[in-house]
């Protein structure tokens, strides 16, 4: 046993090792080079065969989007089925189901009249293409099937038929996933009229009854593309594939096989993964170009016509004790988006700051279009003072956006909110760090139990040395949502998770994309953590934990000037140096405060 174990482990290293020979050289095993131009591959494929591209999408999800750009970036002619009827295929997600998607299929292909077109068929939610259809035609014709389905790890949803389904090599997968398949019309126009099936039944047992039966998969010529040549099943297949940048463009490689498939399913778990390899397949980020979906869509924000900026809901949420709290009520003030269109709702949960909140109320309130305020007297936790600020926003019929602000969240960039409108995403929030750490707003990933996992990028988008629009898991402190989400908003908790991290659950489970971007670096996060309220003045001991807020607070902004090699000190008299070391408007003031307790003490 010993020994065959070692001779497997040899024989798929030396198949990795002849992968990445393979591709190195440009080769992809069993089918021409691989070309990411949307204008290769046309000399390859049969001209005389037509591929359309055919998908079912009941509604037109952030998932739906990403597939149909991805089909469009890659010149598809897409058919949908079913937009805007009813789902009657039951909670796949959890079930199974999907017997509608083959109800669909039928109808379709009872109304296509070109018999010998090829029809590829997938699911749209968590599906990316990555190759033009030239392409795929070139790599089915090469195959001899009738028709193809993808493959995957896992047999489902009758784990006990696994026995019956034919032998395939090593590292191939070989159960049918039925998420994706191609076809010729004439075999495929059988196939789904073969039997019966209501609309809640399994999509994935009707095939695989089909594909088990050898009378009928010889009859049809139905196989299974078991190296991942075209599909790309993503569950139970995540260690198997990794991106590989070309140019322009980004391709997803298998690793095992030495494939590069052209279409990318997020099966099961892997709908995150899927999610990360989104941010760079179908050209949406390459090393060539940069993030190209950033210039797609932006809207326009006319700084010189005031009159249409639309209204827009600002809550700011001081939950802890915070530094230099005064000092984040300025930056709030100093946004220059219309305040006669901005609606402010501050909750206030510390005690300590009642003072600096009612000071910010009476000197400003009459610049806003409306000021409310939530504190500690009120009662209202985290979460229902969140779900106030959305509702703040649904019950007001011209306002078109809403920006959470943590009094921890910096925004120095005065534009901040109109440059988060014009990059026009549901769901946005801005790249913030704590400076000098990798803490950021945002997690790349999650671990098994749903909290932070570093993803393989974090770095990179960081530190800018990658720099676009990112679809997250989580984001916090900071983010901007357009009205029409906010019905989806729920803060409400899920066992220990805090309201935010409930609010991103929330919109992972209902297929809503999240945002994080670094185009712009709009502001930073302060560290409230070791903030002791107990001191006279507070803000003096943050020299350490928080040092840029410490620095512009205390120290005036010319004494650093006069540290640069080559710059005269004045000498009002021989030996006696003039240059301007604290701020007149606090250090005084707050360091005698701080001398006089220490004192009293």
């Amino acid at each position: 046993m010993a020994a065959s174990v070692g001779t497997a482990r040899l024989l798929v290293a030396i198949a990795s090792f002849i992968a990445i020979l393979r591709l190195s050289s440009g080769d992809e095993p069993h089918s021409a080079p691989f070309c990411a131009s949307e204008k290769c591959g046309s000399s390859h494929s049969d001209s005389s065969h037509k591929l359309l591209l055919v998908t079912v999408a009941t509604q037109e999800t952030d998932g739906f989007r990403r597939f149909q750009r991805s089909a469009e970036i890659y010149g598809y002619e897409l058919k949908v089925l079913g937009a805007g009827e009813a789902w009657r295929g039951g909670d796949v997600a959890r079930f199974s189901g999907g017997g509608q998607k083959v109800n669909l299929l039928k109808q379709f292909l009872d109304s296509t009249k070109d018999a010998n077109a090829i029809v590829l068929f997938t699911d749209s939610y968590d599906v990316v293409m990555t190759q033009p259809p030239s392409d795929v035609v070139r790599k089915f014709l090469a195959r001899g099937h009738r028709v193809l389905f993808g493959a995957e790890s896992f047999c489902w949803p009758d784990i006990g038929v696994a026995v019956d389904y034919p032998a395939v090599g090593l590292g191939e997968k070989p159960y049918l996933n039925s998420g994706g398949f191609i076809g010729h019309v004439s075999e495929l126009r059988e196939i789904v009229a073969h039997a019966a099936l209501q609309d809640n039944d399994d999509d994935q047992r009707y095939y695989t009854k089909i594909f088990l039966n050898e009378h009928l998969r010889t009859k049809w010529r139905i196989g299974l593309d078991t190296r991942s040549e075209i599909f790309q099943n993503l569950n139970g297949a995540v260690e198997d594939v990794e991106l590989k940048f070309y140019g322009d463009d980004t391709v997803l490689h298998n690793h095992i096989t030495g494939t590069l498939p052209a279409v990318v399913h997020g099966n099961g778990e892997a709908k995150l993964f899927l999610h990360h390899l989104g941010n760079y397949l179908a050209k949406w980020w390459s090393e060539h170009d940069g993030c190209r979906a950033c210039r797609e869509n932006a809207k326009v924000v006319d700084p010189s016509d005031e009159a249409s900026y639309p209204d827009i809901v600002v809550g700011y949420f001081v939950e802890h004790p915070t530094p230099f709290l005064e000092d984040g009520l300025d930056l709030l003030l100093n946004l220059t988006y219309p305040k006669k269109k901005m609606t402010l709702l501050v909750h206030n949960a510390v005690e300590y700051h009642r003072g600096h909140i009612a000071d910010f109320i009476a000197r400003h309130s009459a610049l806003y279009k409306e000021v409310k305020a939530i504190g500690p007297e009120d009662d209202a936790n985290e979460a229902e003072a969140r779900e106030a600020a959305v509702q703040e926003c649904l019950a007001m019929a011209d306002c078109a956006y809403y920006l959470s602000l943590d009094a921890t969240a910096r925004l120095t960039v005065n534009t901040s909110i109109e440059l988060l409108i014009q990059q026009n995403r549901p769901f946005l929030a801005p790249m913030l760090l704590r400076p000098n750490t990798m803490w950021s707003n945002f997690w790349g990933s999650l671990n098994k139990e749903g909290f932070y996992a570093r993803s393989e990028d974090y770095m990179d988008i960081i530190h800018g040395r990658r720099i676009g629009v990112w679809n997250v898991p989580h984001v916090t402190e900071t983010y901007l949502i357009q009205r029409h989400l906010l019905p989806n908003i729920s803060y409400s908790r899920h066992g220990a998770l805090d309201p935010d991290m409930a609010l991103t659950r929330h919109l992972r489970e209902q297929g809503f994309f999240i945002y994080v971007s670094n185009l712009i670096i709009l502001g930073h996060l302060i560290t409230p953590d070791y903030y002791n309220t107990s001191f006279a003045e507070p803000d003096m001991y943050e020299i350490f934990t928080n040092p840029e807020e410490w620095k512009q607070a205390y120290i005036h902004p010319d004494y650093f000037q006069y540290l640069k090699e080559g710059v005269e000190v004045p000498q009002p008299c021989p030996d006696v140096y003039w240059f301007p070391i604290a701020t007149a408007a606090k250090m005084p003031t707050r360091l005698c405060s701080s001398r006089t307790a220490m004192t009293s003490s």
